[in-house]
């Protein structure tokens, strides 16, 4: 693997020049040497990322492929599943809908998701090859000018790279428009992706460019790749797994198959599971720190769920655990954020939370099929940073009591421990963001959220001795 350097080189061109030539397109062969261990692969951009409207959009052919070359890769980030049932296990993605190259390099916070930077989501998934596509919104609801938006993708590269220098960056030529519509200013900033990528190349990254832009433009049926004048169609997002793969192979073969995942700094966490054909077989935790009525809680908000008589967000913490404490599709979507802030009287220091467990329900028959999912997001808020929501990761886990006779119903289980540790220390808030299964196996439903923890303790003091003069 070529050898590259920690920061950018210092004499590395902080001007854009969009008037540079295209990069000379590399022919590669299809049978790529497989790396070693499952490789990280970051998708990262906006909602063409995310898969509007085709749910999974490039990702799902793109995995499909990626199997069928026998690569053993793990999609990687934070984002809302969006995911078909070919990416049932591994619908992770940093994919956010209305989001430009400034929001992917820093997020305030709103209703497009919790505050982030890349520097935090590379530390929490630690992926080796980045598949970069943004820059369409920067072009039409920022009404940026091509170098403007050059710039902040230089911007978010340089980021990238000071944090991460041996991350692999494939970044696209963003797709054109519908043809109907006028793409100079896609076609101006595309000239800016080569020109921006060539000057990280130059300095020693590893950055490649895949031309999402030509391939459309060249397409037969470049007017039918659309679900609307900016969104691929199955078809067209097809195409795009056909780049990115053809990209991927490419770096492949540059490294002689030796792409090494880096080392993951952020706390391990395990995933513990587990299932019954009975319903409410799970006991209810007794040092539940968001459960009602406990001292450690201090309130609680719910955002996006109706909260309704028939599927009420009490059943999350009533301490209940019981059989048909039901929460489902409440308005229909199932996907909400509920919070839970906690009692910084009773713990100064905040909390260690050691645990965090779902209890979900799977119905019968006449009720959710025999299915039982549940698909959520954790976030901290901790004392050091009021109004900073960091998360752990997404996690999931479906079940079916098809299995047993007769399918009455049952329950799952699901606990997500730290390895080494409580999963964060000094913690003043739980934020949940509950999705779809992405399988859409079920329809989610959950008996009781619980958090596990104690008060942070005071850290340990040195004791001086009482020195008194003679």
């Amino acid at each position: 693997m070529q050898a590259r350097p920690s920061r950018l080189v210092a004499g590395a061109a902080l001007a854009l020049l969009l008037g540079g030539s295209a990069a000379a397109q590399q022919t590669v062969t299809p049978a790529p040497p497989a790396p070693p261990a499952p490789l990280r692969i970051m998708p990262l951009g906006d909602s063409i990322t995310f898969g509007l409207p085709d749910t999974g959009g490039y990702r799902a052919p793109l995995f499909a492929a990626l199997e069928a070359d026998l690569f053993d890769v793990d999609f990687v980030g934070s984002a809302a599943p969006n995911s078909s049932p070919a990416l049932l296990d591994d619908w992770h993605h940093e994919g956010h809908s209305g989001w430009t190259l400034e929001d992917l390099t820093e997020f305030a916070g709103g209703p497009g998701g919790p505050p982030s930077t890349i520097e935090g989501w590379l530390d929490l998934f630690a992926p080796s090859v980045i598949l970069l596509h943004a820059g369409t919104n920067d072009l039409g609801l920022d009404q940026l000018s091509p170098f403007e938006a050059a710039s902040r993708l230089k911007l978010l590269l340089k980021r990238i790279y000071l944090h991460s220098p041996e991350v692999h960056v494939i970044v696209a030529k963003i797709i054109p428009l519908d043809p109907a519509v006028t793409n100079w200013k896609w076609a101006q900033f595309n000239v800016g992706v080569d020109y921006v990528a060539s000057q990280f190349k130059t300095a020693g990254f590893s950055i490649r460019v895949a031309d999402m832009y030509g391939a459309f433009v060249n397409h037969p049926n470049w007017a039918g790749l659309y679900s609307d004048f900016i969104h691929p169609n199955q078809e067209g997002f097809d195409v795009m797994a056909g780049v990115w793969r053809q990209a991927i192979v490419g770096l492949l073969h540059a490294t002689q198959g030796v792409l090494e995942n880096p080392p993951l700094t952020s706390l391990p966490v395990q995933q513990l599971v587990a299932e019954s054909e009975q319903d409410g077989a799970f006991a209810a935790q007794t040092d539940d720190l968001i459960a009602r009525g406990s001292q450690f809680l201090a309130s609680e908000a719910h955002i996006g769920h109706g909260g309704g008589a028939s599927y009420p967000t009490l059943a999350l913490n009533d301490g209940d655990a019981g059989p048909g404490a039901l929460l489902a599709a409440d308005p229909h979507d199932e996907t909400w954020v509920s919070t839970y802030y906690l009692d910084l009287i009773e713990a100064p220091l905040g909390y260690d939370v050691q645990e965090i467990r779902g209890l979900d329900y799977a119905g019968g028959p006449s009720g959710l099929g025999g299915f039982g999912a549940q698909a959520f997001t954790v976030l901290f808020e901790t004392i050091d940073a009021p109004g900073v929501w960091v998360p752990l990761g997404g996690f999931r886990f479906a079940y079916t009591t098809g299995a047993f006779a007769p399918p009455t119903g049952g329950s799952g289980e699901m606990r997500l421990r730290g390895m080494d540790g409580p999963l964060k220390s000094g913690v003043s808030g739980v934020r949940f963001r509950f999705n779809a299964d992405p399988g859409h196996n079920a329809i989610t439903a959950y008996t009781e959220i619980d958090v596990v923890g104690a008060p942070t303790q005071n850290p340990p003091q040195l004791i001086g001795l009482d020195y008194r003069p003679q």
